[in-house]
């Protein structure tokens, strides 16, 4: 398993986003990860966040989810 310090180091930028469906989870992990961003902060603003984060772990084992709980 990769430490945060080098995930960070590698991803010079951290897409935080709050996802209102489910189904938009999948298309937006997958266009990040077409373009080389392999991290992603779903924020916990929504009812359907903790689904989405569950969702994206599934799909993108490899990620480091991070939820946000402002």
């Amino acid at each position: 398993m990769r430490d945060i310090e080098n995930i960070l180091l590698e991803n010079s930028v951290v897409p935080v986003v709050a996802l209102d469906k489910v189904e938009d989870t999948k298309p937006l992990c997958a266009a990040l990860l077409e373009g080389g961003i392999t991290i992603i902060e779903i924020t916990l603003r929504t009812d359907a966040a903790l689904d989405c984060i569950a969702t994206a772990s599934k799909i993108f084992l490899k990620w480091l989810l991070a939820p946000a709980l402002y």
